[in-house]
């Protein structure tokens, strides 16, 4: 059964760097997190379905078989130890710099989870993020820009939509958007050029604008002119952890006190259609 971050921790000193995680990627308060032991995990996705037909009496249609693809993905290790000086024993608060060095730390953190999560390469020791999965036949990608220029108007929305409609079950709950800052402006004048009335939905614990009613998240960890639409769930996009985000108190090394935090997991998409990407042609992020 899936959890989250947090039903993870064990230690106080976990739980709290998992809420400052969580505060500085929202989404990961709410993404699954699918417990697996050992260093990889196998999966297997559905891309096809067995034929189905109307037929006569006494006419046999034949049965048919939809192989699963079986993909296997190795357990990814993210790593963020603070270390503190020990002559701040003498010179302040220890425990308070060592807690305001840790949040620094998660900040980082939550930064390299969600650009995993979106961008990863495992051939860069990163998870296998979306962009991997669409190289692999996962997702849909559909190249243009937002402008929100009035010219570009009814193109944009309907590439919008269209990039909505090609997730599963999108406008069931669970679906969350991602871009970043200036394409969030740019989101913002197309709907006002548009005059489409932009809505405000609880969602990860705040107050967020929602475009046909999906909850978006902004964050400098995706790249300018990019849209991710993603589906969240145990069937869908979920990440897989062994053991979770841990931290624990390493005590004294040298002249440092040292905090060991570290998270051990990647990403795993069980739906071929599970998330959509709108990104700019190659050509013009070359101009850019």
């Amino acid at each position: 059964m899936a959890k989250t971050l947090l039903n993870f921790c064990s230690t106080d000193l976990a739980k709290g760097c998992v809420q400052a995680l969580e505060k500085y990627s929202p989404v990961l308060t709410e993404i699954p997190v699918m417990e697996v032991v050992g260093s990889a995990h196998s999966f297997n996705v559905m891309k096809e379905l067995v034929n189905a037909g109307w037929r006569t009496i006494d006419q046999d249609l034949g049965a048919s078989q939809a192989l699963p693809e079986k993909y296997t993905v190795d357990m990814k290790i993210a790593q963020a130890d603070v270390k503190v000086d020990r002559s701040l024993t003498k010179m302040g608060d220890l425990a308070n710099v060592r807690a305001v060095e840790t949040e620094t730390a998660m900040i980082a953190m939550a930064q390299k989870i969600l650009d995993g999560i979106l961008y990863g390469n495992a051939e860069d020791n990163s998870m296998n993020g979306l962009t991997h999965y669409i190289e692999n036949g996962f997702g849909t990608k559909l190249e243009g820009t937002i402008t929100g220029d009035v010219a570009n108007v009814d193109t944009e929305l309907e590439m919008i939509y269209e990039a909505i409609d090609s997730v599963a079950f999108a406008r069931d709950g669970g679906t969350v958007i991602f871009v970043s800052p200036a394409t969030h402006r740019k989101l913002n004048k197309l709907c006002r050029n548009a005059n489409v009335t932009l809505t405000k939905v609880e969602a990860f614990g705040t107050s967020v604008m929602a475009f046909d009613n999906i909850p978006v998240l902004v964050d400098e960890a995706v790249k300018d002119g990019d849209i991710f639409i993603v589906k969240l769930g145990e069937q869908f996009v979920s990440l897989l952890s062994n053991g979770g985000l841990t931290a624990e108190d390493a005590g004294l090394h040298g002249v440092h006190y040292i905090t060991a935090v570290e998270f051990i997991g990647n990403l795993c998409v069980k739906h071929p259609k599970a998330f959509a990407l709108i990104s700019a042609p190659a050509v013009m992020r070359a101009k850019k």
